[in-house]
């Protein structure tokens, strides 16, 4: 009976050893295979050409004629030795003439009426690299030059695009993008495409495969984990989603509105975001809701989503064809509504070992979104109007996530 009770004894060991073992084999196997697909695939990944687009917009009440002598000049940047020579260019002639030099253009307004624009389409600009790792770091870009500043602070609304057209196995996407927004005052630059591809979707898929190990069947964030990985995708391959603000209004305008929350401005914006939705969002799907109805789940966690798909997303592109895009005003709402949740719900004298494991988590997200609001605050004198509008927003978020952990209020999780 010794030997007997012994032999079940070293089998139970050796069961959780390959419980404890497991997860390392599997998220170890899961980069490992990654890393093989990924350098793969990138050797199938190629630069065709570059895309250009611009938008000039009449902002005044009174038309723009040739009497008003209005010219503006753009500049191709960033490249050396890249020019326009053989570019196509498409424009409306009955409204502006265009001349050609070799790196830059110059654009004469002949009839601009009061708020219409014109779209200025260039195709095939030639590029010097083939790989796409080349354009990581660069910064190609198509601006107003600074005589033309004047001009467009007065009376024009002008919007720039230009992309870097790749393929994966005759997949066309853009692996770079830089837009810039006269109206907006900011200039935006989607980079590191391929180190997203090489670096974040393996530990993507190793992270994803973690959380599916670790929880139990009917507690896994599945949510978030879907959520994390569409945002990846889609800053590889879909762009950040800004494109479509350098045109009229379209159905995949708003189509890409509905998605605003997980399309991200460049690789800092989705590296620094993705840690901490993917934190917040397992705490609030493994802890906070133990209940998993309909109703809960969109109560809780879908709320913050719904209300910047139609706040700040549909409706804002529907007014000044422009949106906000990221998952940090999401991540303030849930890590509120963890810390609502922690010091007005959670029964302190009864606390288990998840939760305080689950307090320490919130603590982590929170000490993150003080060092930003900490960094904010010290800047704040020297923002522009658009950084100050962001930061009321993501002062709403936070008010958004109160409102909604107060309503747990005699919740059973």
């Amino acid at each position: 009976m010794k030997v007997a009770k012994g032999g079940i004894t070293i089998l139970a060991n050796k069961k959780q050893y390959l419980v404890k073992i497991t997860p390392i084999v599997i998220i170890g196997t899961s980069i490992f295979l990654s890393l093989i697909i990924t350098s793969t695939l990138i050797g199938h990944w190629n630069v065709v050409n570059a895309y250009a687009k611009v938008m000039i917009a009449n902002r005044d009440r009174t038309p723009i004629t040739l009497d008003d002598r209005m010219e503006i000049t753009f500049d191709l940047k960033g490249i050396e030795g890249l020019n326009f020579n053989k570019a196509e260019f498409d424009y409306p002639k009955e409204n502006i003439s265009i001349t050609r030099y070799n790196s830059r253009f110059t654009v004469y307004i002949k009839n601009l009426s009061p708020k219409n624009r014109v779209f200025i389409k260039i195709k095939n600009i030639a590029l010097p690299y083939s790989e796409p790792h080349e354009y990581e770091d660069k910064l190609l870009r198509i601006e107003p030059s600074v005589s033309s500043f004047e001009n467009i602070t007065a009376k024009l609304i002008i919007r720039t695009l230009i992309e870097v057209k790749s393929t994966l196995y005759d997949i066309p996407f853009p692996c770079y993008t830089y837009i810039y927004l006269s109206d907006a005052k900011v200039d935006l630059k989607r980079n590191y495409v391929v180190s997203t591809f090489k670096n974040i979707v393996p530990l993507q898929i190793a992270l994803s495969t973690t959380l599916i190990i670790l929880f139990r069947k009917r507690n896994k964030p599945w949510a978030t984990i879907i959520l994390s990985n569409i945002a990846v995708f889609l800053y590889i391959f879909g762009g950040k989603g800004w494109e479509v603000q350098v045109g009229e209004k379209t159905w995949r305008g708003y189509l890409l509105a509905l998605c605003s929350p997980l399309l991200h401005l460049d690789y800092f914006h989705l590296t620094s975001n993705l840690p901490f939705f993917i934190l917040t969002g397992t705490l609030m799907e493994t802890w906070l809701i133990k209940k998993r109805t309909p109703r809960r789940y969109l109560k809780l966690y879908f709320s913050p989503f719904l209300f910047t798909l139609f706040f700040y997303g549909i409706r804002e592109y529907f007014v000044i064809e422009q949106f906000l895009v990221g998952l940090s005003g999401i991540i303030i709402a849930f890590d509120t509504v963890l810390i609502v949740y922690i010091f007005k719900h959670l029964p302190i004298e009864k606390l288990s070992k998840i939760d305080i494991i689950a307090i320490f988590l919130t603590g982590l997200g929170f000490y993150g979104l003080f060092c930003w609001s900490y960094q904010i605050i010290q800047a704040l004198p020297y923002m522009n109007e658009l950084k100050k509008r962001e930061i009321e927003i993501h002062l709403i978020y936070g008010l958004l996530g109160y409102v909604i952990g107060s309503k747990m209020i005699g919740m059973n999780r």
